[in-house]
């Protein structure tokens, strides 16, 4: 069984071609340098040791932000977090001009919806303005990451709790880990 693994192992080394699946895009990469060309699904020749295509997923991908607590304009604290559909727009973009696009896109988003939020007026994060607000967001934060070559398809706030403290003091007290 060793013996066979080992020649799978070394014919892999030296075998010329690579398979791009349906939900992935990739990108030749030669002697270490990235070439421009975006690769579709399909069978591509590679010469072993000089030349290697990478693949990303094309699928859209859920990602959410950790619990994040800002200061609206009127002072008044807010506490929420995201999740977001993204998807990857362009392969090359997405490889070579970010390391880790999911990670840096998460916290991309993050900061842009963080710094939208804490200049938006305190009527629009009421819920009956709120829609209108995720619509702002969706379209700031995918002009954000456009840059990266991934795209956002829709935010949805996952926890949205205004004046936080309060909030707090509840959650603590029904808990009973209120040291008083």
């Amino acid at each position: 069984m060793n013996f066979l693994q080992t020649l799978i192992d070394f014919l892999g080394e030296f075998w010329p071609l690579v398979i791009v699946d349906q939900w992935e895009h990739g990108c030749y990469y030669v002697i270490g340098r990235a070439k421009r060309r975006v690769l579709k699904p399909g069978v591509y020749p590679i010469i072993p040791w000089f030349m290697d295509v990478e693949t990303v997923s094309v699928v859209p991908t859920p990602i959410s932000t950790p619990l994040l607590n800002i200061t609206l304009k009127d002072g008044k604290t807010l506490s929420y977090s995201l999740t977001a559909v993204i998807q990857v727009d362009n392969a090359y973009r997405a490889l070579n001009t970010i390391d880790d696009y999911k990670e840096s896109v998460g916290e991309l988003i993050a900061s842009k919806a963080s710094e939208k939020l804490a200049d938006v007026e305190a009527a629009r994060v009421d819920p009956e303005g709120r829609r209108r607000l995720l619509g702002d967001l969706l379209r700031w934060c995918d002009a954000e990451t456009e840059q990266y070559g991934v795209r956002v398809h829709a935010l949805r706030f996952t926890n949205f709790a205004i004046n936080q403290r309060a909030y707090r003091f509840l959650v603590d007290t029904a808990l009973g880990s209120l040291d008083i």
